[in-house]
């Protein structure tokens, strides 16, 4: 493989030097995008059939290889072979590194020699067909050539002879398989030869097909005589020399061959490289955990949210560039300005929407995969059709690659926008806003002059404009956003008390636990292999983060999982996760997340069994209850069920202490008769009339007086 690696950088620095910048910008500029396009695929069509080579192969030896990766080794192994060649050994060395087995290369090996002199059959065909051809039309000047064409048909039959006297060992070649084999040859050295034709007709030149057929059969069998890797050199040189004899210009030959060569050797031989790369980068992969591919991606992600953001800013500040498009007669009757304004409405549009899509892939939402590759094939078209610059074609070229490229990595299945992205984004499109504005004012020679008419404002036509045509952008890409956003999942499930309950009373619990009842929160449970919910978590959602009340509750030995669960889920719904008043045991496992902490105050515990109010320390302590005691204030802790007037009396304390304020929630309790029905509360009396001052006390009946919820 390294002697591989080194005849392709070879072949890369020689095709530098053959291909110069100034011939191929020429070239393109004269044929133009679509006829370049046209030939692109059908050079690349003219390419497929050698792939049925190595489908066969995978077929008759039994190599167990999936047609994915057959196809894509194929088309590393046929664009290597025909650019660098050497003879077929680059064609034997490769499919032997990819379809060889344990204990069996030696034999195919042996089956790979044999077998590649099965590939040469077409070309025979071919000088056949050729040779009849240019004898019923008598070709004067071409039929000079009939002694290769006739060496090249006795090529057939000697195979032939030869495989057939030489077939005799374990791994031989059957029928079928050298049938095969000799129609894919004859299939793919005739896909060649009408490619070539084909550029003839393109580029509108005056031949006969019957004749340049005959030309290119001879030159590629001068060609393989040579042993030059691809023909290069001999073939063109035969090429040049025989259409220049039956008189075509010889630039427009020399315009001829490079199409040919950059269509049929140069794009398959780059696509084939970068599948070699992905080939070695998936092997090196492999052996250290998948690990650099992740790094890479990750890069690749980067770079592409970065180049989508410069992609956008291009686009939008693009408009502020005047076209001339006093010829096209729909703009007659607009003023420069408005004209363009229409003309590159969809420049402004993609361009805002780049830097969207750009927040999008850098939140790797799956849905921006989709998005991104629509947009930027819009892009593409329309910046080719509108004539935009090389840097703007190739940066979409370039984010079209680096998103299919990374489009494993996005796994998130909606996209929550944060109010720091919002802010940030905000101030890149008012940045681009106003600098496109400066542009226009300046490219446009605008010149603001002062009107008696008008109704509310001066300058009101143009204010009216530019709020049109921000109310479209904004949205379109409100679409686009909502396309984002999908179905706005949300983490846990409404509040079923009865669940909660049964929790709570089965396993042993914080005291803070009892708030998941308040009704102010919903909850994330844990399922185990069974089906059982076996602990949970109290959890709020605002915007794009999820505020986990206090430590989960339930089942100790599976909150490791309950946390692993939540933050993945949480991950993958594109919410960041936020802990709040979490004991240090729980710590240890967001620790593993990679999550930092900050402590805020302390918490008193008091262990009831051990505290009296004897001794000196508690003199202050005992003051203040012998003056609640001369006020007549007694202290009550009430159980329920409790009477409904009792609890209209406790609502009107809580209404009168509020005084018309919001009551505080979420780490603390509140007034919800549904949550205090099912707990204990401590009262303080005046007398013998009503409660006057009330405290709630969130803890579960059954767990009073147990010394773990005795806190303060």
């Amino acid at each position: 493989m390294i002697g591989v690696v080194f005849l392709v950088i070879f072949e890369l620095s020689k095709l530098r030097r053959e291909f110069s910048y100034d011939e191929l910008s020429n070239i393109f500029t004269s044929i133009g995008f679509f006829k370049l396009t046209f030939l692109m695929v059908l050079g690349f069509l003219a390419f497929i059939p050698m792939i049925n080579y190595d489908l066969i192969l995978n077929r008759f030896a039994n190599c167990e290889k999936s047609i994915k990766y057959t196809i894509k080794r194929s088309i590393i192994i046929n664009s290597f072979n025909n650019l660098i060649g050497f003879g077929g050994l680059i064609n034997m060395g490769l499919r032997f590194r990819y379809f060889a087995k344990e204990n069996d290369d030696k034999k195919l090996l042996k089956f790979l020699a044999k077998s590649f002199l099965f590939d040469l059959t077409g070309i025979s065909f071919l000088s056949l067909i050729t040779l009849i051809s240019l004898i019923i039309y008598k070709s004067t000047i071409i039929i000079n050539y009939k002694y290769w064409l006739i060496g090249g048909i006795l090529y057939g039959p000697l195979i032939l002879i030869v495989s057939l006297y030489k077939n005799t060992d374990e791994f031989h070649i059957s029928k079928k398989y050298s049938l095969d084999v000799s129609l894919t040859s004859i299939v793919e050295w005739t896909s060649a030869m009408l490619f070539f034709i084909s550029i003839a007709y393109v580029l509108d030149l005056k031949i006969k097909f019957f004749p340049v057929a005959a030309i290119f059969v001879v030159a590629n069998l001068i060609g393989l005589i040579s042993f030059i890797p691809g023909g290069l050199g001999s073939f063109d040189l035969a090429i040049i020399t025989i259409l220049s004899s039956i008189g075509i210009n010889t630039n427009e030959v020399f315009t001829w061959l490079i199409l040919y060569r950059l269509f049929y050797y140069i794009v398959p031989f780059i696509i084939g490289i970068l599948f070699f790369i992905s080939d070695l980068g998936e092997s090196f992969d492999l052996k250290n955990d998948k690990i650099p591919s992740k790094i890479v991606k990750s890069i690749g992600l980067d770079l592409l949210c970065l180049i989508l953001y410069i992609l956008g800013a291009l686009m939008v500040i693009s408009i502020s560039v005047p076209d001339n498009l006093s010829k096209i007669r729909l703009f007659k009757g607009f003023n420069l300005l408005n004209a363009n304004l229409i003309y590159q409405f969809l420049s402004l549009l993609l361009g805002f929407s780049f830097i969207l899509l750009g927040r999008a892939n850098r939140k790797r939402v799956k849905s921006a995969v989709k998005a991104t590759i629509i947009y930027l094939l819009i892009a593409l078209f329309y910046c080719i059709l509108s004539g935009f610059s090389f840097i703007e074609i190739s940066l979409i070229i370039i984010s079209l690659i680096l998103i299919t490229f990374t489009r494993e990595i996005h796994f998130r299945k909606q996209f929550v926008y944060s109010m720091e992205n919002i802010t940030l984004d905000s101030i890149v499109y008012f940045a681009i806003g106003t600098l496109t504005v400066i542009l226009s004012v300046i490219n446009y020679g605008i010149k603001i002059k002062r009107t008696r008419y008008f109704i509310l404002i001066p300058f009101e036509k143009s204010f009216v404009n530019i709020i049109i045509i921000t109310g479209i952008v904004y949205f379109a890409t409100r679409i686009l956003m909502d396309y984002l956003k999908g179905n706005k999942e949300k983490l846990g499930e409404k509040l079923n008390r009865q669940t909660v309950l049964e929790i709570l009373n089965k396993y042993d619990c914080y005291a803070e636990s009892a708030l998941a009842l308040v009704g102010d929160k919903d909850i994330y449970y844990y399922e185990n292999e069974n089906g059982e919910k076996t602990c949970a978590m109290s959890i709020c959602t605002y915007r794009d983060r999820v505020l986990v009340m206090g430590d989960a509750f339930g089942k100790k030995e599976d909150f490791k999982k309950l946390i692993e669960n939540f933050v993945t889920d949480a991950d993958k719904l594109c919410y960041n996760p936020v802990f709040y008043e979490i004991k240090e045991n729980q710590t240890i496992y967001l620790h593993d997340f990679g999550y930092s902490f900050i402590k805020f105050g302390e918490k008193a515990k008091v262990k009831l069994s051990d505290f009296v109010m004897e001794g000196p320390k508690r003199k202050s302590q005992r003051n203040v209850i012998k003056k609640f005691e001369k006020k007549g204030l007694s202290f009550e802790i009430v159980s329920p069920p409790y009477q409904d007037d009792f609890m209209e009396e406790l609502k009107k304390i809580s209404d009168s202490w509020l005084d018309g304020r919001i009551e505080k929630g979420f780490s603390l309790g509140f007034f919800n008769e549904d949550y205090l029905k099912l707990c204990p509360m401590a009262l303080v009396k005046d007398g013998e009339k009503n409660p006057c001052f009330l405290k709630y006390n969130a803890h579960l009946r059954r767990n009073l007086g147990n010394n773990r919820f005795n806190e303060i």
